[in-house]
């Protein structure tokens, strides 16, 4: 992700890519700048120069509308995110333009039933600051924010397991391979399905 605000771009990403390798019906990367950019310039209209992030319902709107490419088209840099889509990414993106989606209701039935379902879940969450600490980036296990403990604003990540012995979800950042598990971390099952916590909760359910 580097320093620029494409976590959700990230997470829906992840979840196309993840698509189409069950489907058997190709096995590409989709394009993370193209689809920050058309969420964030075109379906909320922000500037293209400002990193502004954006929420995991336009992003599915984005994808929807203007579809996803080959990463290969539009290659992911945290420096482009205000360069407009090329064309040649534009004409591969309309090659893929089946797309289903919905939103997932915030229960722990619901979760677990998109998960066994076959469908990783995009899940907004708020960060604070007991989160970007040392001990998880190395543990990957993050907890319930404290009374006190800042906010640090919202971050998109997938929802990918669930473990009942623990009470604890897996979700996949996009802060590299190197943070937290190999990039994944777990949270407790009430953080998840706390709406002070945690909130727009969408799936993919075709892509191709």
């Amino acid at each position: 992700q580097g320093r620029a605000g494409t976590c959700s771009a990230h997470a829906a990403a992840n979840c196309l890519h993840y698509l189409l390798r069950k489907e058997g019906v190709a096995d590409f990367p989709p394009s993370r700048l193209f689809i920050y950019y058309t969420a964030r310039v075109y379906v909320e209209g922000t500037p293209a120069t400002e990193d502004s992030g954006c929420v995991l319902r336009d992003v599915c709107k984005a994808v929807a509308r203007y579809h996803a490419p080959d990463e290969k088209y539009e290659p992911y840099s945290d420096a482009r995110i205000a360069q407009r889509p090329s064309a040649l990414a534009v004409a591969n993106a309309r090659k893929h333009c089946a797309l289903q989606y919905r939103a997932v209701p915030q229960t722990e039935a619901d979760l677990k039933g998109a998960l066994a379902a076959g469908y990783p879940v995009m899940v907004g969450i708020q960060v604070y600051a007991g989160f970007e600490s040392d001990e998880v980036a190395r543990t990957g296990e993050a907890q319930l924010p404290g009374p006190d403990e800042a906010c640090l604003g919202g971050h998109a990540v997938v929802l990918t397991a669930y473990d009942d012995s623990l009470r604890r979800f897996t979700l996949m950042n996009s802060w590299s391979s190197a943070w937290g598990r190999g990039g994944f971390f777990t949270l407790p099952y009430d953080y998840l399905l706390d709406p002070q916590l945690a909130g727009d909760f969408w799936c993919f359910t075709a892509f191709k």
